[in-house]
């Protein structure tokens, strides 16, 4: 028997992608995901299979125009993006992690905890993947992926692969780039188009 669950993630707010465009790189992702656990014990999984039906949206109606932190009001065209894989843990998210304090005499000392290192952050057991590349573009709304496979449990984080070059309907605007942004920005009279 299969299982479907449903997983959904969301990546660019509104102020995420301004904030990016002033700063002239994208960033900022933001991943939530959830599955289905049945096991009768609290806290386990049978770890079945399921189809894990995944999906995007942005976390902001891209439809109506925002006004960022500088006054210009931010109109939307087109927010593509391209994606090679989602995978989804049971691990926390980074934000949600917690890290181990330092000793008190590196504190006393002023040795900071060093977060990059990669070993402050597990991400837990691998509970589910989607591996079909595509394309898609966050200012016409929520788009359905296509279907990944997983294990039953829960899924408290994920992590996003960029796809280049693009795969997709939106390949050929895309070409080796992962995320292309396009727009207007107005502030009174002035109104200025863009393109990142």
């Amino acid at each position: 028997m299969t299982m479907t669950t449903s997983t959904t993630f969301t990546l660019l707010s509104r102020t995420a992608v301004a904030t990016a465009l002033l700063s002239l790189g994208l960033g900022a992702l933001s991943l939530t995901g959830s599955g289905c656990g049945d096991s009768l014990d609290e806290g386990t999984t049978s770890g079945k299979r399921v189809v894990l039906e995944t999906r995007v949206e942005s976390a902001d109606d891209l439809a109506v125009p925002s006004v960022n932190a500088r006054g210009w009001t931010i109109s939307w065209g087109r927010v593509l993006v391209s994606v090679s894989a989602f995978y989804y843990y049971d691990g926390a998210p980074p934000s949600l992690a917690r890290s181990v304090p330092s000793p008190a005499w590196k504190r006393w000392v002023g040795i900071p905890v060093a977060h990059a290192h990669p070993g402050h952050y597990q991400a837990g057991n691998a509970m589910g993947q989607m591996l079909t590349a595509s394309s898609f573009d966050l200012a016409q709304g929520t788009t359905i992926l296509s279907t990944g496979e997983g294990v039953t449990g829960t899924y408290r984080s994920g992590s996003v692969l960029f796809g280049s070059p693009a795969q997709g309907i939106h390949a050929a605007d895309l070409g080796a780039d992962v995320i292309l942004v396009e727009g207007t920005a107005s502030q009174g009279a002035e109104t200025r188009m863009f393109r990142a």
